[in-house]
């Protein structure tokens, strides 16, 4: 299995599917599982089928948030601020 470390080098934006599914799952939510949080910006993987993901179902094999007035708000990955 592999092992990634995020760096200031690594973008959160620029993590793969892959990288996201090394990654250890830090929070379990409804359909997704939280791989992702520096307190800023989070990324979410979908436990959806990929069925799901067909844009018309409103899921998404890799969501993101980030943290604007003290909540958490979805964005694309080019959207928010590093």
């Amino acid at each position: 299995m592999m092992s990634i470390t995020v760096t200031k080098t690594v973008h959160w934006s620029w993590l793969t599917v892959s990288d996201l599914l090394a990654l250890p799952t830090l929070a379990v939510g409804q359909a997704d599982d939280l791989k992702y949080d520096d307190g800023k910006h989070r990324v979410w993987l979908s436990r959806t089928r990929p069925a799901d993901w067909d844009g018309k179902s409103g899921f998404k094999r890799v969501s993101y948030e980030v943290l604007r007035d003290g909540r958490w708000v979805p964005c694309e990955a080019g959207d928010a601020s590093s």
